[in-house]
């Protein structure tokens, strides 16, 4: 489920399960049952999608086309969203507004043919993502209707520029229909400065700090942006990482963080396999 979302998407497959093929084996221990308990939960609510019948309807290509129009108005903020088939949870359409596109060093048609080709690069380092889809299913999870939000570093993507990048907040939200059935997935990028990265750091004691940190590793604004090269091809690999003893230390930390913050998801899978009658518990 959760890597079929970002390849359906358009991210490149390669890339996406280079992150989850390289794991040190006690965060694949860890990501293995937490996929497991994901997998028994989405296809129980996918059953349950099935039998449901909207109570409403809207006409939602207009109001689709409304948001678009909206959305390439506003040239601060990158957005991008993902819609599904209620019933079969599969995608149905990508959309990517053009000032995204900008912040990628894209034109919008490169974007959306890299996007059809599904070979778009992971945005940030490969650490940033399995933290971005490890935490983000995390909360959809437990709180459908919440917002996700973490730091990040988007990259350029222009002539792989891997030198620069933007530091921004990734918010995502789920979109729901009349039903309760996901219909669509809202994302944001939203660039920060020096001074919000600051002030979020020493006084945000929200979820987003309490993700962030596992990607920020104490770091300044301006040691992110000059590390954002060597990060993306050694640093913040995920094999590159077991290779120091910093970056052994992160991904031990954030293994038990995981490990601790999807009990409840493992809870209740096993909850629905009981009600199923099926002995195969996580």
């Amino acid at each position: 489920f959760l890597l079929s979302r970002h390849w359906e998407f358009g991210f490149d497959s390669r890339q996406l399960m280079k992150v989850f093929h390289t794991l040190p084996p006690y965060l694949e221990i860890v990501t293995r049952r937490a996929f497991h308990a994901i997998e028994v939960i989405m296809r129980y609510n996918l059953a349950k999608a099935a039998q449901a019948h909207a109570k409403g309807t809207f006409n939602s290509a207009n109001a689709n086309q409304m948001e678009k129009i909206f959305y390439d108005a506003i040239s601060e903020v990158g957005v991008a969203r993902q819609s599904f088939d209620p019933l079969t949870g599969k995608g149905t359409e990508v959309y990517v507004s053009e000032s995204l596109s900008r912040m990628l060093g894209l034109h919008v048609e490169e974007t959306i043919s890299r996007l059809g080709s599904r070979e778009l690069p992971i945005l940030s380092t490969e650490f940033n993502y399995f933290c971005y889809a490890m935490f983000g299913t995390l909360a959809f999870i437990l709180q459908p209707g919440r917002p996700f939000e973490i730091l990040a570093r988007v990259r350029n993507l222009q002539d792989n520029q891997s030198s620069s990048c933007v530091v921004a907040k990734l918010l995502q939200q789920q979109e729901f229909d009349a039903a309760g059935r996901v219909i669509a997935f809202n994302s944001c990028i939203i660039p920060v400065s020096k001074g919000e990265f600051e002030n979020a750091v020493q006084h945000d004691s929200s979820a987003l700090m309490a993700v962030s940190r596992h990607t920020i590793a104490g770091r300044g604004y301006d040691t992110l942006r000059d590390d954002i090269e060597p990060d993306l091809y050694a640093s913040e690999t995920i094999e590159g990482m077991q290779k120091t003893m910093e970056g052994e230390q992160r991904l031990r930390l954030v293994a038990r963080d995981l490990e601790q913050k999807f009990l409840p998801v493992v809870s209740m899978a096993e909850q629905i396999l009981r009600m199923q009658n099926s002995a195969n518990l996580l």
